[in-house]
């Protein structure tokens, strides 16, 4: 899936896909042949590029967001907090992507995302092995790269629980 403005054209490897119609327009691409891929928005409100390897199945329905601004000619309304929304851009993460977990922990986040209602692809993530069988994934905003929350995964019982900072323990969630 690609969110981007109108009018842009989306390419994979330099051959055009599609042109978008819509602000905020979601594309899904495919079927493709595993391989290695470049997908870029071009277009004459910004440009971004994200280069992607889909091998195998852990790339089945993977998502690619290409996120562009608008720029505006004014100048008085700049903001120095403002980040560049852009995939390809430098900015560094704490967390891994969802595509690159191991199975244990990719398994902890569909459960979680499932049953908090959340959409994976808006977090990057901490894994680690407290005990055999329990996995542990922080949660950091893909933006700001701030921890959003903490959750264990039992995998032998299917348990899923979320650290309650009020009571420092992890409460199970239903």
């Amino acid at each position: 899936m690609l969110p981007f403005r109108r009018g842009a054209a989306i390419t994979a490897n330099d051959v055009k896909l599609s042109t978008t119609k819509y602000d905020h327009e979601s594309y899904q691409a495919g079927p493709l042949m595993p391989g290695s891929y470049t997908f870029k928005l071009e277009g004459s409100t910004g440009s971004a590029k994200k280069q992607v390897d889909l091998m195998g199945q852990a790339n089945v329905g993977k998502a690619v967001k290409l996120l562009t601004t608008t720029t505006t000619t004014s100048t008085d309304d700049v903001d120095e907090n403002d980040s560049d929304d852009t995939e390809d851009s430098n900015q560094h993460h704490t967390g891994k992507a969802l595509s690159v977990l191991s199975k244990d922990a990719a398994t902890a986040v569909s459960v979680m995302a499932n049953k908090e209602d959340r959409d994976a692809d808006d977090y990057t993530y901490v894994e680690s092995q407290p005990w055999d069988n329990v996995t542990e994934i922080k949660l950091y905003d893909e933006d700001s790269d701030k921890l959003v929350d903490t959750y264990r995964y039992d995998k032998k019982n299917d348990i899923l629980a979320k650290y309650d900072d009020a009571t420092s323990k992890f409460v199970e969630v239903k």
